[in-house]
Parts: C-alpha cells; sequence; structure tokens
C-alpha cells in the first residue's frame, strides 16, 4: 500500500474511534434557559460528559473554542465538537479526587454557560 493509502486508513480509524468514544459517552444536562449544567448523580462519576450544544448558533470550531476557553474553570474545561452539536466537558478530578456527583453539581451551580446572542434563532431552527 502507498503512503497515502496508509494515512487514510489510519485517519478513517482516528475518526471511527473517536466518534465512537463520544457515542458511549456519559452525557449531562444542560439548560438552556438558566445555563447551568448537571452531572446525573446515580451510576458511576465519570472523567467527562457529553453536552448537547444545540441550541447555540456557533459560526465556526473557532467561534466555538474560543467561547468553551472562556467558560473553563479551576476543576473543568470544556471541548467543543461543533460538527457533532455538543461539548465534551472534562472535569479535573485529579484536583478534586472526594467530590462526588452531588459536589460538582455544586460547583457547577455556578458555572452557567450564557447564550448571549448564540442562541439559534427561530429561522436557524426550522431550517
Amino acid at each position: 500500500m502507498s503512503l497515502l493509502h496508509h494515512f487514510t486508513a489510519l485517519s478513517i480509524l482516528f475518526f471511527s474511534s473517536t466518534f465512537g468514544t463520544y457515542a458511549q459517552q456519559a452525557t449531562a444536562e444542560f439548560n438552556p434557559l438558566n445555563g447551568k449544567i448537571t452531572l446525573p448523580e446515580s451510576g458511576s462519576l465519570e472523567d467527562s460528559y457529553l453536552i448537547d450544544l444545540s441550541d447555540f448558533a456557533f459560526e465556526s470550531e473557532v467561534e466555538a473554542m474560543e467561547y468553551f476557553r472562556e467558560q473553563s474553570g479551576d476543576f473543568h474545561f470544556f471541548r467543543p465538537l461543533v460538527s457533532q452539536n455538543k461539548a465534551v466537558l472534562y472535569l479535573q478530578r485529579n484536583k478534586q479526587s472526594d467530590w462526588t456527583a452531588s459536589d460538582w453539581n455544586s460547583y457547577l451551580e455556578d458555572k452557567h454557560l450564557p447564550l448571549d446572542g448564540k442562541k439559534q434563532s427561530e429561522e436557524t431552527i426550522s431550517e
């Protein structure tokens, strides 16, 4: 096989394994009315959670990355997946190893994701 074929095969493998990882990932609830994120309190505490971004209207991956960089905090950060209409919330559990899901929810209580101009318009939603 040529080098191009190897690269293509590896790229497909990487992207499919990445998508598979996110497809199986735990989800956190995002409330677009108040911007709050809530982790599920039943089951095991995970290192990361998927959040639905369908209420946001990012024009580019770069815009989403800048927005979520500003929303990250001392014990959490985000990775937007705009093409999937999702973001991954990463908890820095090594910094708060004794926290439960309830503790994380208390921490996230004031870490709102404001829609401020990022909310999809009715026109965008109906298209």
